[in-house]
């Protein structure tokens, strides 16, 4: 992750800093910006301006968590979405951490919350714990990401810039066209509508189908032939059965999935005959991997922004995860069969953080994905650092300004690149840390990742 500049890379800026030497003393005239420390000393006329104008490398540096780094606006902002994106992942951890901790407390175990509780729940004796939860949808805004990378790239036209996803992205609600994913493919239009009745594609919402001697993941309305959580006065079925149903199955669908009879809540449609004209929003997906489309809208996959500076394009992506909007898609547990009578006070305890754990796992689940999307842009941010396009931007900037404080600032910039990974490296380890963790209570539940 770490890279050092060779001189090559800089190469021309000693004659530009010899012309410097002689304008220093009128450039200096102005109030210098702090710099930080570089990866090697300043040489040369780039250590003489940085003497006569006052400037000290070492007096700041991005590690200690400043990002006045260079005095250019465009390039501090690169430094800046650096520190923010750290301690954003070290706050998103410290929240994982201590929702799961909450979690431990109430059913009273410590450590590997999901290992911890399958042990509890074999304790406790009931015949089945079923949980289910939806994933979090996440979504980041195309004119946020835009905007943001205007305020930074004063060349960019924003009335003209447009943002590419590669995922879905939802449309405006005047909208209900797609554009062309590529020359080969058009994007997949998506059509999501109310449902209070049969959905031919997914469902999204609470599915009630006759079933005939079938396992019901959900509640089972009619005869079980074994443990029914809840009965009625005539003795038949109203809730989750340990055994096979006969009669009607209602599950919750917090994730689209086929319903095979009543759909009430949402159907979702692929590319329908007639168009997404009714429906309350409409959904353009790309088609095949490694493709993106154009999204006025909000974007759930990986966003991109117009090109322009990469210091920019990189600091407005993080900008625009760091504001990343979830919405959590719901969590149900429910208990199967009688529980073992031996610890009253243990039961009790047990079924009340199963009320928690049905509150909390939602919320949950929408830190981890969060957290998810500032890992991926902590490996945009990483590369960026170690490729080449930004150091040549730095150099591009620092030929087309001869301002003694930006050239100095410029090249101070240039040796703090290889500090990035230093910065973003321990809070994204305990980010990741804090996610295996997540994963390892959704395996223990069955929920899929």
């Amino acid at each position: 992750m770490h890279r050092t500049h060779d001189s090559n890379t800089w190469r021309g800026w000693g004659a530009l800093g010899l012309g410097l030497v002689l304008l220093g003393a009128f450039a200096c005239d102005t109030q210098a910006l702090p710099v930080a420390v570089q990866a090697a000393p300043l040489q040369g006329p780039q250590d003489d301006i940085a003497k006569l104008c006052g400037f000290a490398c070492a007096e700041r540096a991005l590690p200690d968590g400043n990002s006045v780094i260079s005095g250019v606006s465009s390039v501090d902002a690169f430094f800046a979405s650096v520190t923010a994106l750290a301690r954003a992942s070290d706050a998103q951890a410290a929240g994982i951490e201590a929702q799961l901790a909450a979690l431990g407390a109430d059913f009273g175990v410590s450590g590997d919350v999901g290992t911890e509780l399958v042990g509890l729940t074999k304790k406790v004796g009931p015949r089945l714990l079923r949980v289910r939860a939806g994933q979090p949808d996440c979504r980041v805004d195309a004119a946020a990401l835009l905007d943001a990378q205007a305020r930074c790239d004063d060349s960019l036209q924003r009335d003209q810039a447009q943002m590419h996803c590669a995922g879905a992205c939802a449309l405006p609600a005047d909208q209900t066209t797609c554009p062309a994913a590529s020359d080969q493919h058009a994007a997949d239009q998506r059509c999501a509508a109310r449902s209070v009745g049969p959905c031919a594609d997914l469902c999204s919402g609470v599915c009630t189908a006759s079933i005939t001697n079938a396992v019901c993941q959900g509640d089972c309305l009619g005869d079980c032939d074994a443990e029914c959580s809840a009965l009625d006065a005539n003795g038949r079925c109203t809730g989750p059965c340990s055994g096979r149903c006969n009669g009607e199955c209602r599950t919750p669908l917090f994730d689209a999935q086929t319903c095979e009879g009543r759909c009430d809540g949402v159907c979702v449609s692929t590319n329908p005959s007639g168009g997404c004209k009714s429906a309350q929003q409409v959904e353009c997906v790309v088609p095949t991997t490694g493709e993106t489309i154009v999204c006025a809208g909000r974007c759930s996959g990986d966003p991109s922004g117009a090109d322009g500076r990469p210091e920019c394009m990189v600091s407005a992506k993080v900008d625009a995860i760091l504001q990343l909007a979830c919405a959590s898609a719901g969590a149900s547990v429910d208990v199967i069969g009688a529980l073992a009578p031996a610890d009253p006070a243990l039961q009790a305890r047990y079924l009340n953080a199963l009320q928690n754990l049905q509150r909390s796992l939602p919320h949950l689940l929408v830190l981890a994905a969060q957290g998810e999307r500032y890992l991926g842009v902590a490996d945009a941010v990483a590369q960026a650092a170690t490729g080449d396009d930004l150091p040549k931007s730095l150099q591009a900037q620092n030929s087309a300004d001869v301002h003694a404080r930006h050239a100095v600032g410029l090249e101070c910039a240039a040796g703090q690149l290889a500090g990035v990974a230093g910065v973003l490296d321990p809070a994204t380890q305990r980010l990741t840390a804090a996610l295996n963790s997540v994963d390892k209570l959704r395996r223990a539940l069955g929920l899929s990742p």
